[in-house]
């Protein structure tokens, strides 16, 4: 399980940085298009728009996998042993449900939203807010991983 987990998580590396190069290239060449010939590419902004939404989605699911999602650490190294566990327990909880709220919604969304079609690109728009159900399964491993890592530490499981 663990090596699946690293995997996972070498994959969405890659996949983002591939992301971030794709969406970087798109609004360079947008920018040098403008400059100089006076106009773009059709659809560009609207691409580099949908792969940034990609890339914060899967970027969350990485930091959850992390553990460096927002927490604020000044306030919990002043804590207790217990007070941590507890604090990391709620943070825990947090994440699964938001992560839950991600998969549920996010699906109903996509799946609605499959006869959309957007402006320029002309793709479903079902398939850009699958992102959420996607980021929401891949939090949610990643968060029951971290819980079970917890109970087997303190004991608990």
């Amino acid at each position: 399980m663990k090596r699946l987990t690293q995997n996972l998580v070498s994959l969405l590396h890659y996949f983002t940085m591939i992301l971030f190069l794709v969406m970087l290239f798109i609004v360079f060449m947008q920018v040098v298009l403008r400059y100089f010939v006076g106009s773009s590419i059709s659809g560009s902004e609207e691409a580099a728009r949908y792969i940034l939404f990609f890339l914060v989605l899967l970027g969350a699911s990485v930091c959850v996998y992390d553990k460096t999602h927002l927490s604020i650490e000044y306030f919990q190294d002043k804590l207790s042993e217990l007070l941590k566990i507890i604090s990391d327990l709620v943070i825990s909880l947090s994440i699964i449900v938001t992560s839950l709220i991600f998969i549920i919604y996010g699906w109903e969304l996509a799946t609605r939203s499959m006869t959309q079609t957007t402006p320029s690109l002309q793709i479903p728009r079902g398939w850009i807010f699958m992102a959420f159900p996607v980021a929401g399964v891949l939090m949610f491993y990643f968060q029951i991983q971290h819980l079970v890592k917890i109970g087997r530490k303190e004991k608990i499981l």
